[in-house]
């Protein structure tokens, strides 16, 4: 077994996207695959697509010789809707969705979904397509995993924030600040730690040190955060498809918090407290940040449950069981050359 899966390009050192590239291209090498990228002048047997491409000559040059496609989706943008952005902005973010909308429709031959919540919300903006699919989760690698909970009772909790870019719409800017108020006022949390990409916010808004924006970190240093006792993550991102962050924290032990959008409820389970939304329009009235401070306290008073819960759940994201189900995608594919 020596077909060449060809992906667009090599991932890039950081972001969810990339890691998940990572991950599956050492298992399929493991499983004795050739793994090439469009720019090789490599023949492919199948064409694997994260989210979308602007390659299309590259595509249709396949699709004729009859070389099947995978789409793995991502999220469509949907905050340049709500956010006073400029017109062009407006105009990528639905050209970036565009693009999806038409490989998911007419080129992909199996779409893998990463979340039950991201095929109902593709479904339902965008229609069902009569294609092949999966809902396959993400996974952790295995330094991440943990087999018991770390938790010190003699010792402070913190709060971190994991993400690959840190928005700077309106709504990420009023969760942090309302955390950093919760920490100035709660003795039995000692501080915030935010990773990722902070280039785009300003952090004169924050000037507690209590809050402290760490920057991207590498892939291989990723894991090392999740070592100190008594950590509770806080998802920022909302309507997350299947974020990489929560998936490591959980096979880490590390409880969390976040809002009941997206795939957060479903990836979480009760490793995890839910804040609901209201049933308000606005898009900061909807969310109760009122309730942030309220749900920590629950996480502070119930943290060896929810953790216990994150060892209990953690198997499910393993690479290999990521891996397999991807390769049973890929061989019913090949099969039908």
């Amino acid at each position: 077994m020596n077909e060449n899966i060809q992906f667009v390009n090599k991932p890039k050192p950081y972001g969810g996207p990339s890691s998940f590239q990572v991950r599956l291209i050492n298992y399929l090498i493991n499983k004795n695959f050739q793994v090439t990228f469009s720019y090789e002048k490599k023949k492919p047997d199948l064409l694997f697509l994260i989210s979308s491409t602007r390659k299309y000559f590259w595509i249709i040059k396949n699709k004729i010789k009859n070389k099947k496609i995978i789409q793995r989706l991502d999220g469509f943008l949907w905050k340049h809707k709500f956010e006073n952005e400029g017109f062009f902005f407006k105009i990528k973010c639905e050209l970036m969705n565009l693009n999806m909308i038409f490989i998911r429709k007419y080129l992909a031959d199996h779409i893998v979904y990463q979340s039950q919540y991201l095929k109902d919300e593709w479904d339902l903006k965008y229609g069902k397509v009569s294609k092949q699919f999966s809902i396959i989760h993400n996974a952790a690698s295995n330094e991440f995993f943990r087999k018991k909970i770390n938790f010190n009772e003699n010792l402070d909790f913190e709060i971190i924030c994991v993400e690959g870019s840190i928005q700077n719409d309106e709504l990420t800017l009023a969760i942090l600040k309302s955390l950093e108020k919760i920490v100035i006022k709660k003795n039995k949390i000692s501080k915030i730690n935010v990773y990722g990409d902070h280039s785009l916010i300003d952090l004169k808004k924050f000037t507690e040190k209590k809050i402290e924006f760490h920057g991207l970190i590498s892939r291989e240093s990723v894991s090392k955060i999740y070592d100190k006792p008594n950590l509770i993550f806080f998802m920022l991102e909302i309507n997350p498809p299947c974020p990489n962050s929560l998936i490591e924290s959980i096979c880490a032990g590390i409880p969390s918090i976040g809002f009941d959008t997206g795939s957060y409820s479903e990836l979480s389970q009760e490793s995890g407290i839910k804040i609901k939304k209201s049933k308000s329009r606005g898009i900061l009235s909807s969310y109760n940040l009122n309730l942030i401070e309220e749900k920590i306290e629950e996480m502070i008073e119930n943290y060896t449950y929810h953790a216990k819960k994150c060892i209990e759940i953690s198997n499910h994201y393993r690479v290999e069981r990521m891996g397999d189900q991807y390769l049973k995608v890929i061989q019913n594919l090949l099969s039908r050359k």
